[in-house]
């Protein structure tokens, strides 16, 4: 599951890279896209546990006798792997994952109510969430999302950070003393610590510099 933007688009080239090594090793990888699955394709409210139940249909017209493993991108899918499971299938899950008591918290300070009430609501986060409790590993990008995973009942939780491309060393240049530009490239939300960011900006007291927001 995968889409070209924010979060997603770490997935879009998760599923690119499935579906090389597919072909490097003779494997037959199928994936589904945002839009396969995604409940508005389907004139259904925008509900993320939706999505959960679109999938299992989809796998319900599939012959899975030769499927050894299926791989989640975030989202809901608590029912999809516990039914994949009854079948012997093996389940992994990434997630991008915060810790929601700060992120409701960060919201609230600056925003008023936090508007996602399948996070703020225990019972419903526990329904969310009920994936990563039966998976047979899900893949943290770090130290702090993994605690959080494991917060919340998962067994197995290895560490893959995210990757980059390093420049070659001719085209690495040194920090500048007068001018400096940076940039930020992501979701503009409260509990991705922006204000934080821009505050200590301002103690920097560069003669020269941009801070761009995208």
């Amino acid at each position: 599951l995968g889409v070209r933007s924010s979060g997603g688009l770490v997935s879009h080239y998760e599923l690119s890279a499935m579906e090389e090594l597919g072909k490097e090793t003779g494997n037959d990888v199928v994936t589904f896209d945002h839009k396969d699955i995604h409940p508005t394709q389907y004139k259904l409210i925008d509900l993320p546990l939706l999505i959960d139940y679109i999938m299992i249909g989809k796998l319900l017209k599939m012959d899975l006798s030769n499927v050894k493993l299926v791989h989640f991108y975030g989202g809901c899918y608590s029912n999809t792997i516990q039914y994949l499971k009854a079948k012997g299938i093996k389940t992994t899950f990434t997630l991008m994952w915060h810790d929601r008591k700060v992120s409701i918290a960060e919201h609230e300070k600056f925003f008023g109510r936090y508007p996602y009430d399948f996070v703020r609501d225990d019972v419903i986060f526990n329904m969310f969430t009920e994936g990563i409790r039966h998976a047979d590993v899900v893949i943290a990008a770090g130290s702090a999302p993994r605690n959080n995973m494991l917060k919340e009942g998962a067994k197995c939780v290895k560490i893959i950070s995210l990757g980059c491309n390093i420049p070659d060393e001719d085209k690495i240049v040194k920090l500048p003393l007068q001018e400096f530009k940076v940039g930020y490239l992501g979701q503009i939300g409260a509990d991705k610590g922006l204000y934080y960011l821009i505050k200590a900006w301002e103690s920097l007291n560069y003669l020269d510099s941009t801070l761009l927001f995208a």
